[in-house]
């Protein structure tokens, strides 16, 4: 399990393939830093720890603490302020997408699931033109994933 600093650290390292010198250039410290770092023996500045986690592609607070998540770009405050960001039709789109997303793992944890897969299709390809219209498109097509079928929605208006 990798509960502190020191461990998250050099697991992010191994995973990315930095060398101890590679990673102090590009934090802009020396290699010996960098492993004091690894052994726990200090911990870096918040600004270090801003850079280590911008180099890593990590949340701080994940880098840092353990807290919250790993991915910057999946993180709940992350796409909610992507989302306030777009249009009152993105916004439509996106829900759009949510609500098959749920319905789909909903239909999965039952055992209908089996025998609902045209409609859920169904379901889809009816919600979907309102995905695709927001940039004025009027026919257009969805690829529906369901289980190991996937099902092609031709949709025109």
């Amino acid at each position: 399990m990798v509960d502190q600093f020191s461990s998250r650290l050099r697991a992010l390292r191994a995973e990315k393939g930095f060398s101890l010198r590679a990673l102090a250039k590009m934090v802009g410290v020396t290699a010996n830093a960098v492993l004091r770092w690894e052994k726990a023996e200090v911990t870096p500045t918040r600004d270090k720890m801003i850079e280590l986690a911008e180099a890593f592609e990590v949340e701080p607070g994940w880098l840092a603490w353990g807290i919250g998540d790993r991915n910057p770009r999946t993180s709940v405050e992350a796409i909610g302020k992507r989302l306030e960001l777009c249009s009152g039709a993105e916004l439509n789109a996106v829900a759009t997408l949510l609500d098959a997303f749920l319905m789909e793992r909903d239909l999965a944890a039952t055992d209908a699931a089996k025998k609902a897969g045209v409609l859920a299709t169904s379901w889809l390809c009816k919600l979907w033109p309102k995905a695709i219209r927001v940039g004025g498109v009027s026919n257009a097509f969805g690829i529906y994933t369901h289980g190991q079928e996937e099902w092609i929605c031709l949709l025109t208006s």
